[in-house]
Protein backbone atom coordinates (compact mmCIF):
# COMPACT_ATOMS: atom_id res chain seq x y z
CA UNK A 1 0.00 0.00 0.00
CA UNK A 2 1.28 3.32 -1.26
CA UNK A 3 0.23 6.61 0.82
CA UNK A 4 0.03 9.58 -2.53
CA UNK A 5 -1.08 12.90 -1.85
CA UNK A 6 -2.62 14.63 -4.78
CA UNK A 7 -2.90 17.72 -5.23
CA UNK A 8 -5.17 20.57 -7.07
CA UNK A 9 -6.23 23.96 -7.23
CA UNK A 10 -8.86 23.77 -8.85
CA UNK A 11 -12.15 25.20 -7.63
CA UNK A 12 -14.71 24.03 -10.11
CA UNK A 13 -15.52 21.24 -12.35
CA UNK A 14 -15.83 23.80 -15.35
CA UNK A 15 -12.67 22.27 -17.56
CA UNK A 16 -11.96 18.66 -18.18
CA UNK A 17 -8.94 18.89 -15.72
CA UNK A 18 -10.48 18.72 -12.42
CA UNK A 19 -13.07 15.83 -13.91
CA UNK A 20 -9.95 13.89 -15.40
CA UNK A 21 -8.41 14.51 -11.47
CA UNK A 22 -11.76 13.45 -10.03
CA UNK A 23 -12.51 10.27 -12.23
CA UNK A 24 -8.80 8.58 -11.46
CA UNK A 25 -9.35 9.10 -7.73
CA UNK A 26 -12.82 7.67 -8.26
CA UNK A 27 -11.03 4.94 -9.63
CA UNK A 28 -7.72 3.94 -7.43
CA UNK A 29 -7.47 0.86 -6.72
CA UNK A 30 -7.41 1.00 -2.72
CA UNK A 31 -5.76 -2.18 -2.11
CA UNK A 32 -3.32 -0.19 -3.89
CA UNK A 33 -3.45 3.37 -3.24
CA UNK A 34 -4.16 5.05 -0.46
CA UNK A 35 -5.18 8.50 -1.25
CA UNK A 36 -4.67 12.13 0.35
CA UNK A 37 -5.98 15.24 -1.29
CA UNK A 38 -4.82 19.04 -0.88
CA UNK A 39 -5.66 22.28 -2.19
CA UNK A 40 -5.98 25.61 -1.48
CA UNK A 41 -9.73 26.18 -2.22
CA UNK A 42 -12.59 23.89 -0.03
CA UNK A 43 -15.17 24.15 -2.80
CA UNK A 44 -16.82 22.05 -5.34
CA UNK A 45 -14.13 19.70 -6.06
CA UNK A 46 -12.57 19.76 -2.92
CA UNK A 47 -16.64 18.79 -1.58
CA UNK A 48 -16.63 16.28 -3.88
CA UNK A 49 -13.57 14.36 -3.61
CA UNK A 50 -14.37 14.32 0.56
CA UNK A 51 -17.27 12.54 -0.39
CA UNK A 52 -15.23 9.37 -1.62
CA UNK A 53 -14.18 9.43 1.79
CA UNK A 54 -10.58 10.92 0.95
CA UNK A 55 -8.36 13.05 3.54
CA UNK A 56 -8.55 16.50 3.00
CA UNK A 57 -5.85 19.04 3.45
CA UNK A 58 -6.62 22.84 3.14
CA UNK A 59 -3.20 24.78 2.30
CA UNK A 60 -3.56 27.61 4.00
CA UNK A 61 -3.07 30.92 1.62
CA UNK A 62 -2.56 33.69 4.78
CA UNK A 63 0.83 34.54 2.72
CA UNK A 64 -1.01 36.41 -0.40
CA UNK A 65 1.89 38.19 -1.48
CA UNK A 66 4.88 36.07 -1.13
CA UNK A 67 5.28 33.51 -4.23
CA UNK A 68 3.60 29.86 -3.12
CA UNK A 69 6.64 28.31 -4.25
CA UNK A 70 8.55 30.36 -1.02
CA UNK A 71 5.47 30.51 1.11
CA UNK A 72 7.42 29.43 4.03
CA UNK A 73 4.05 28.87 6.29
CA UNK A 74 2.94 26.90 3.54
CA UNK A 75 5.77 24.85 3.05
CA UNK A 76 6.23 24.32 6.78
CA UNK A 77 2.61 22.83 6.89
CA UNK A 78 2.83 20.61 4.05
CA UNK A 79 5.80 19.37 5.22
CA UNK A 80 4.37 17.82 9.23
CA UNK A 81 1.39 16.56 6.53
CA UNK A 82 3.93 14.44 4.54
CA UNK A 83 5.19 13.21 7.58
CA UNK A 84 2.37 12.76 10.00
CA UNK A 85 0.78 10.22 6.97
CA UNK A 86 4.20 8.89 5.65
CA UNK A 87 3.09 10.57 2.52
CA UNK A 88 5.40 8.27 -0.54
CA UNK A 89 4.31 10.46 -3.80
CA UNK A 90 3.26 13.66 -4.69
CA UNK A 91 1.09 13.66 -7.40
CA UNK A 92 0.26 17.33 -8.95
CA UNK A 93 -3.01 17.29 -10.93
CA UNK A 94 -1.57 20.39 -13.06
CA UNK A 95 1.76 21.78 -13.30
CA UNK A 96 1.24 25.10 -11.04
CA UNK A 97 0.34 22.89 -8.19
CA UNK A 98 3.79 22.16 -8.34
CA UNK A 99 4.66 25.60 -6.82
CA UNK A 100 3.19 24.34 -3.47
CA UNK A 101 4.70 20.77 -3.52
CA UNK A 102 7.89 21.17 -4.91
CA UNK A 103 9.59 22.57 -2.11
CA UNK A 104 8.12 20.18 0.99
CA UNK A 105 8.79 17.09 -1.54
CA UNK A 106 12.23 18.28 -1.92
CA UNK A 107 12.71 18.78 2.25
CA UNK A 108 11.69 15.34 2.63
CA UNK A 109 12.46 13.41 -0.33
CA UNK A 110 9.29 12.67 -1.41
CA UNK A 111 9.01 11.52 -5.26
CA UNK A 112 6.74 14.25 -7.04
CA UNK A 113 5.14 14.01 -10.15
CA UNK A 114 3.48 16.65 -12.33
CA UNK A 115 0.40 15.90 -14.76
CA UNK A 116 0.94 17.87 -17.67
CA UNK A 117 -2.81 19.23 -18.23
CA UNK A 118 -2.72 22.54 -19.19
CA UNK A 119 -2.18 24.38 -22.65
CA UNK A 120 -0.69 26.98 -21.20
CA UNK A 121 2.94 27.18 -20.69
CA UNK A 122 5.32 29.02 -17.95
CA UNK A 123 9.03 29.85 -17.35
CA UNK A 124 8.49 28.46 -13.97
CA UNK A 125 7.03 25.52 -15.34
CA UNK A 126 10.54 24.47 -17.18
CA UNK A 127 12.18 25.19 -14.20
CA UNK A 128 9.74 22.54 -12.19
CA UNK A 129 9.38 20.13 -14.74
CA UNK A 130 13.07 19.55 -15.12
CA UNK A 131 13.49 18.53 -10.86
CA UNK A 132 11.03 15.83 -10.34
CA UNK A 133 10.57 12.16 -10.18
CA UNK A 134 8.22 12.18 -13.64
CA UNK A 135 5.93 14.37 -15.87
CA UNK A 136 3.20 12.74 -17.33
CA UNK A 137 2.23 14.26 -20.60
CA UNK A 138 -2.16 14.11 -21.94
CA UNK A 139 -1.02 13.89 -25.60
CA UNK A 140 2.04 12.88 -27.39
CA UNK A 141 1.79 16.66 -28.93
CA UNK A 142 2.39 17.93 -25.55
CA UNK A 143 4.89 15.71 -24.49
CA UNK A 144 7.01 16.64 -27.46
CA UNK A 145 6.18 20.44 -27.24
CA UNK A 146 6.56 20.64 -24.05
CA UNK A 147 8.86 18.45 -21.95
CA UNK A 148 11.10 17.73 -25.19
CA UNK A 149 10.14 13.97 -25.34
CA UNK A 150 11.31 13.73 -22.03
CA UNK A 151 7.20 12.99 -19.82
CA UNK A 152 5.78 10.20 -20.36
CA UNK A 153 2.62 9.88 -22.11
CA UNK A 154 -1.02 8.97 -20.41
CA UNK A 155 -3.74 9.63 -21.99
CA UNK A 156 -7.14 10.18 -20.14
CA UNK A 157 -9.72 7.46 -19.60
CA UNK A 158 -13.21 7.03 -19.23
CA UNK A 159 -15.90 4.80 -17.70
CA UNK A 160 -17.70 3.67 -20.40
CA UNK A 161 -20.25 2.65 -18.43
CA UNK A 162 -21.36 5.96 -18.03
CA UNK A 163 -21.29 6.14 -21.94
CA UNK A 164 -24.47 5.05 -23.59
CA UNK A 165 -24.25 4.01 -27.22
CA UNK A 166 -28.01 4.26 -27.54
CA UNK A 167 -30.57 7.45 -27.70
CA UNK A 168 -31.98 7.50 -23.98
CA UNK A 169 -35.48 7.32 -25.47
CA UNK A 170 -36.39 9.41 -22.11
CA UNK A 171 -34.25 12.27 -22.08
CA UNK A 172 -34.35 14.80 -25.15
CA UNK A 173 -32.96 17.96 -25.39
CA UNK A 174 -35.82 19.41 -27.15
CA UNK A 175 -39.55 18.09 -26.31
CA UNK A 176 -40.73 17.25 -28.99
CA UNK A 177 -38.23 15.89 -30.63
CA UNK A 178 -37.96 17.75 -34.07
CA UNK A 179 -36.51 14.60 -36.45
CA UNK A 180 -33.78 17.22 -37.46
CA UNK A 181 -30.17 16.10 -37.48
CA UNK A 182 -28.65 17.40 -34.10
CA UNK A 183 -25.00 18.86 -34.59
CA UNK A 184 -23.59 19.74 -31.54
CA UNK A 185 -20.48 21.89 -29.74
CA UNK A 186 -19.71 20.42 -26.21
CA UNK A 187 -17.68 22.53 -23.62
CA UNK A 188 -16.46 26.28 -21.98
CA UNK A 189 -17.78 28.94 -24.52
CA UNK A 190 -14.02 30.35 -24.40
CA UNK A 191 -12.25 31.64 -27.54
CA UNK A 192 -10.41 28.86 -27.91
CA UNK A 193 -12.94 26.50 -27.99
CA UNK A 194 -13.94 28.25 -31.37
CA UNK A 195 -17.45 28.34 -30.97
CA UNK A 196 -16.87 31.74 -33.15
CA UNK A 197 -15.81 29.10 -36.64
CA UNK A 198 -18.67 26.45 -35.23
CA UNK A 199 -21.20 29.31 -36.07
CA UNK A 200 -19.86 30.89 -39.15
CA UNK A 201 -19.55 26.47 -39.94
CA UNK A 202 -23.32 26.45 -39.72
CA UNK A 203 -23.95 29.33 -41.31
CA UNK A 204 -22.09 27.88 -44.82
CA UNK A 205 -23.95 24.55 -43.91
CA UNK A 206 -27.24 26.23 -43.87
CA UNK A 207 -27.35 27.61 -47.18
CA UNK A 208 -27.43 24.02 -48.66
CA UNK A 209 -29.14 21.44 -45.79
CA UNK A 210 -31.89 23.31 -43.70
CA UNK A 211 -33.17 19.76 -41.51
CA UNK A 212 -30.22 20.45 -39.14
CA UNK A 213 -29.98 21.99 -35.70
CA UNK A 214 -26.57 23.36 -34.22
CA UNK A 215 -26.21 23.31 -30.18
CA UNK A 216 -24.00 25.09 -28.45
CA UNK A 217 -23.97 22.86 -24.87
CA UNK A 218 -22.27 25.18 -22.10
CA UNK A 219 -22.83 27.62 -19.87
CA UNK A 220 -23.88 30.77 -21.88
CA UNK A 221 -23.97 33.10 -18.47
CA UNK A 222 -20.70 31.97 -17.70
CA UNK A 223 -19.06 35.60 -15.74
CA UNK A 224 -15.51 34.94 -17.45
CA UNK A 225 -16.82 34.82 -21.04
CA UNK A 226 -19.64 37.22 -20.95
CA UNK A 227 -18.16 39.63 -23.79
CA UNK A 228 -17.33 36.82 -26.19
CA UNK A 229 -20.73 35.02 -25.59
CA UNK A 230 -22.37 38.45 -26.57
CA UNK A 231 -20.03 38.59 -29.66
CA UNK A 232 -21.26 34.87 -30.66
CA UNK A 233 -25.01 36.09 -29.97
CA UNK A 234 -24.77 38.75 -32.27
CA UNK A 235 -22.63 36.88 -35.51
CA UNK A 236 -25.49 34.70 -35.12
CA UNK A 237 -28.52 37.24 -35.13
CA UNK A 238 -26.44 38.90 -38.02
CA UNK A 239 -26.12 35.40 -39.71
CA UNK A 240 -29.48 35.61 -39.40
CA UNK A 241 -29.63 31.63 -38.00
CA UNK A 242 -31.13 32.15 -34.28
CA UNK A 243 -34.01 29.67 -35.35
CA UNK A 244 -31.37 27.13 -36.41
CA UNK A 245 -28.38 27.50 -33.97
CA UNK A 246 -29.63 27.11 -30.43
CA UNK A 247 -27.51 28.07 -26.78
CA UNK A 248 -28.85 24.93 -24.49
CA UNK A 249 -27.00 26.65 -21.39
CA UNK A 250 -26.01 25.17 -18.76
CA UNK A 251 -26.72 21.26 -18.02
CA UNK A 252 -25.71 19.69 -14.96
CA UNK A 253 -22.84 16.67 -16.29
CA UNK A 254 -23.56 17.50 -19.64
CA UNK A 255 -21.77 14.68 -21.13
CA UNK A 256 -24.68 13.13 -20.59
CA UNK A 257 -26.85 14.61 -23.47
CA UNK A 258 -23.93 13.40 -25.96
CA UNK A 259 -26.05 10.46 -27.10
CA UNK A 260 -28.71 12.99 -28.48
CA UNK A 261 -26.41 14.40 -30.91
CA UNK A 262 -25.70 12.85 -34.89
CA UNK A 263 -22.12 14.78 -34.62
CA UNK A 264 -19.88 16.45 -32.50
CA UNK A 265 -17.95 19.22 -33.22
CA UNK A 266 -14.54 20.08 -31.67
CA UNK A 267 -12.87 22.84 -33.87
CA UNK A 268 -10.74 24.34 -30.45
CA UNK A 269 -7.56 26.29 -31.72
CA UNK A 270 -6.52 24.39 -29.17
CA UNK A 271 -6.64 21.44 -27.09
CA UNK A 272 -4.20 19.67 -24.77
CA UNK A 273 -6.23 16.57 -24.66
CA UNK A 274 -10.27 16.59 -25.76
CA UNK A 275 -12.12 14.81 -23.34
CA UNK A 276 -15.11 15.84 -25.15
CA UNK A 277 -13.86 13.98 -28.36
CA UNK A 278 -13.46 10.64 -26.45
CA UNK A 279 -16.37 11.08 -24.71
CA UNK A 280 -18.32 11.64 -28.36
CA UNK A 281 -16.69 8.53 -29.32
CA UNK A 282 -17.68 6.44 -26.57
CA UNK A 283 -21.57 7.40 -27.46
CA UNK A 284 -20.60 5.58 -30.66
CA UNK A 285 -21.07 9.47 -32.55
CA UNK A 286 -18.60 10.74 -35.18
CA UNK A 287 -16.38 13.67 -34.38
CA UNK A 288 -14.95 16.55 -36.48
CA UNK A 289 -11.85 17.94 -34.84
CA UNK A 290 -8.96 20.28 -35.55
CA UNK A 291 -5.90 18.85 -36.02
CA UNK A 292 -4.04 19.98 -33.25
CA UNK A 293 -2.66 18.46 -30.06
CA UNK A 294 -4.63 15.92 -28.27
CA UNK A 295 -6.94 14.99 -31.38
CA UNK A 296 -3.55 13.77 -33.31
CA UNK A 297 -3.65 10.91 -30.80
CA UNK A 298 -7.63 10.34 -30.50
CA UNK A 299 -9.17 10.65 -33.85
CA UNK A 300 -8.00 8.34 -37.14
CA UNK A 301 -9.77 8.61 -40.30
CA UNK A 302 -11.95 5.62 -39.37
CA UNK A 303 -13.39 7.42 -36.20
CA UNK A 304 -13.87 11.06 -37.79
CA UNK A 305 -12.93 14.11 -39.64
CA UNK A 306 -9.82 16.36 -38.46
CA UNK A 307 -9.90 19.67 -40.23
CA UNK A 308 -7.35 23.05 -39.72
CA UNK A 309 -8.31 25.13 -37.19
CA UNK A 310 -9.93 28.60 -37.35
CA UNK A 311 -11.27 27.42 -40.96
CA UNK A 312 -15.40 27.73 -41.31
CA UNK A 313 -15.59 26.52 -44.65
CA UNK A 314 -13.39 23.47 -44.11
CA UNK A 315 -15.59 22.78 -41.16
CA UNK A 316 -18.62 23.14 -43.01
CA UNK A 317 -17.51 20.87 -46.00
CA UNK A 318 -16.52 18.26 -43.20
CA UNK A 319 -20.59 18.86 -41.33
CA UNK A 320 -21.73 18.60 -45.13
CA UNK A 321 -20.40 15.29 -45.53
CA UNK A 322 -21.80 13.34 -42.57
CA UNK A 323 -25.11 15.05 -42.62
CA UNK A 324 -25.01 13.58 -46.56
CA UNK A 325 -24.67 10.21 -44.89
CA UNK A 326 -26.25 8.36 -42.23
CA UNK A 327 -24.32 5.58 -42.93
CA UNK A 328 -20.93 7.12 -42.94
CA UNK A 329 -21.90 8.34 -39.59
CA UNK A 330 -23.02 5.10 -38.54
CA UNK A 331 -19.76 3.12 -39.35
CA UNK A 332 -17.27 6.12 -37.98
CA UNK A 333 -19.64 6.13 -34.58
CA UNK A 334 -18.84 2.08 -34.20
CA UNK A 335 -15.37 2.45 -34.85
CA UNK A 336 -14.78 5.60 -32.24
CA UNK A 337 -16.58 3.54 -30.09
CA UNK A 338 -14.28 0.46 -30.71
CA UNK A 339 -11.16 2.83 -30.60
CA UNK A 340 -11.93 3.90 -26.91
CA UNK A 341 -12.45 0.71 -25.71
CA UNK A 342 -9.14 -0.40 -27.17
CA UNK A 343 -7.28 3.13 -25.96
CA UNK A 344 -9.43 5.33 -23.52
CA UNK A 345 -10.90 3.34 -20.86
CA UNK A 346 -10.37 4.45 -17.16
CA UNK A 347 -8.87 0.62 -16.77
CA UNK A 348 -6.23 1.44 -19.52
CA UNK A 349 -5.17 5.06 -17.59
CA UNK A 350 -5.21 3.84 -14.62
CA UNK A 351 -2.73 0.52 -15.16
CA UNK A 352 -0.29 3.03 -16.52
CA UNK A 353 -0.60 5.05 -13.46
CA UNK A 354 0.22 2.66 -11.17
CA UNK A 355 2.98 1.05 -13.25
CA UNK A 356 4.43 4.85 -13.29
CA UNK A 357 3.52 4.84 -9.42
CA UNK A 358 5.73 1.54 -9.27
CA UNK A 359 9.02 2.86 -10.88
CA UNK A 360 8.77 6.35 -9.08
CA UNK A 361 9.39 4.31 -5.92
CA UNK A 362 11.79 2.11 -7.72
CA UNK A 363 13.63 5.20 -8.91
CA UNK A 364 13.29 4.30 -12.49
CA UNK A 365 11.63 7.07 -13.95
CA UNK A 366 13.02 9.19 -16.82
CA UNK A 367 13.72 12.81 -15.59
Amino acid sequence: MINILYLSNQKYFNGGAARSLYELLEHLDRQRVNPYFASIYNDKVAQRIKELEIPFFQISRRTRFTPPLFAFSNVGSIIKYIHQNKIDIIHNNQCDDALYSWLPAKLTSTPIIIHHRDPSFYKRSRFLMKYVDANIAISSWQNRTNLSNNGIVIHNGIDLKNYPTMKNEEHHLFEPDNGKTKVGLLGRIMPYKAQDIYIKAAALVLEKYNNVQFLIIGDDHDPSSLEYIESLKSIIRELRIQEEVLFTGYIPESWTILPELDISVVPSRKEPFGRVTIESMACAIPVIATNVWGALDIVTPETGILIPPDDPEALAEAILVLLNSPEKRRVMGEAGRKRVEEFFTIDFMMQNIYKLYDEVLAGRAHH
